[in-house]
């Protein structure tokens, strides 16, 4: 059955915000409770920040472009589906996080006793929300307060398997073990900037409810369930000024990480190697990468993503390092990329070593593009096809689904 189909007259109209930390996008969705979702309309526009990439910036250039990426969406999106000045009311909002605005983490808790228990919704209720405060102490005192100087919510808090006496069981309520392994996946946002993304979206839509969720999270769901039977990967998101990268075994998400170097990193570095601003800058990435540039264009951007490439290699090398302390790194890595660069990043991922504890020592790289998910279904009409708003639009399909329990 493909993910995106045509006829209900029970839809729901719902958004879809893919909040970043170099673009914005959203998209209008239906959602149906017996059939696929169906993508009506997408949009996507760059978060323009000044050289200073504090916090504050950063944050005040997103809500800028929040509230541009909203008005477009009201006037042409709307119009799109007949309907004009947002007439039609939203359902439901969804808003997914990026670094760095989320921070996620995976716990494994063991409960271990001299005689076997009954596990209970309360006994793993009770687990997590132990770990959960935990957790949530853990970035009021560390950098995150720092950083943002807000109060903190957590957004996601997942139990993704149990495991009674070792063995992972689908269904673990009502039976009893003496030793009970929880594997939970948690997430948290700013309250103070969550409120104000509220307040711009509030301006222009009218809306029942709304979530939040981590890009993380709902990307790794949505590759598990597209290639099942691909039980170990990992996932590397390289986007605006960041990297994430998740890290899956046996259809767990395990492991989370994330360094300061993305897509506009190389935007900056080649406007200010040929004197351009940046928006030139990135016109020229897509002819040299297209094989047009003309020859004194080539050979200084082979000199800039020659440098990036080395700076990537070695913050990626970094995670890596950290990442293998608790288990192999998975040899498959599912890779997405702003601004059209995942066949730049793929060569040289295929191309590089890594002494790693792997069987393979070269990465067999899946770069994930719009084509990736057509064999999916289809969208209503001629709109671009955005593979975050994709990935996420079939991951908030199955939470509907599953009335926000863990899915993983």
């Amino acid at each position: 059955m493909s993910f995106f189909s045509f006829s209900s007259n029970k839809e729901e109209l719902s958004i879809i915000f893919d909040i970043g930390s170099g673009t914005l996008a959203c998209a209008l969705v239906h959602f149906y409770p017996d059939k696929p979702p169906q993508i009506l309309y997408t949009y996507r526009e760059p978060i323009i920040s000044k050289r200073n990439l504090d916090s504050e910036h950063l944050t005040q250039a997103m809500l800028k472009t929040l509230d541009s990426v909203c008005s477009i969406t009201m006037r042409d999106g709307f119009i799109s589906l007949g309907t004009k000045n947002g007439a039609k009311k939203v359902n439901r909002i969804y808003y997914v996080f990026s670094s760095p605005w989320v921070f996620s983490q995976t716990k494994v808790v063991t409960v271990k006793k001299d005689r076997e228990i009954a596990v209970t919704h309360e006994l793993i209720e009770s687990v997590v929300k132990d770990e959960e405060q935990l957790f949530e102490k853990m970035y009021k005192e560390g950098n995150f307060s720092d950083k943002f100087e807000y109060d903190l919510e957590v957004i996601e808090r997942n139990v993704m398997q149990v495991s009674l006496n070792g063995y992972v069981t689908h269904n673990p309520y009502a039976k009893y073990a003496h030793k009970i392994e929880i594997p939970f996946f948690l997430s948290i946002v700013s309250k103070n900037i969550v409120k104000k993304i509220d307040g711009i979206v509030g301006k222009h839509f009218s809306f029942k409810s709304r979530s939040s969720h981590s890009c993380v999270l709902l990307s790794c769901l949505t590759l598990r369930d597209m290639y099942h039977d691909q039980n170990d990967f990992m996932f590397v998101d390289i986007h605006g000024e960041l990297t994430d990268i998740g890290v899956i075994r046996n259809g767990v998400l395990v492991q989370t990480s994330s360094f300061p170097l993305g897509v506009n990193t190389i935007i900056r570095k080649i406007a200010k190697e040929l004197n351009v601003v940046p928006q030139i800058a990135e016109s020229y990435i897509s002819i040299f990468l297209d094989g047009k540039a003309d020859d004194k264009v080539a050979v200084s951007m082979k000199s800039v993503l020659s440098k990036v490439r080395k700076e990537w290699v070695e913050l990626f090398h970094q995670s890596l390092d950290t990442l293998s302390k608790d288990g192999v790194i998975p040899h498959t890595v599912y890779l997405i990329v702003g601004g059209g660069m995942e066949h730049f990043f793929a060569d040289f991922l295929k191309e590089e070593k890594f002494s790693l504890t792997m069987v393979e020592e070269y990465f067999n790289v899946i770069p994930l593009t719009s084509e990736t998910f057509t064999q999916y279904g289809s969208y209503i009409k001629k709109i671009d096809r955005d593979p975050f708003l994709a990935m996420h639009t079939i991951a908030l399909n199955k939470f509907k689904k599953h009335h926000g329990e863990s899915v993983l």
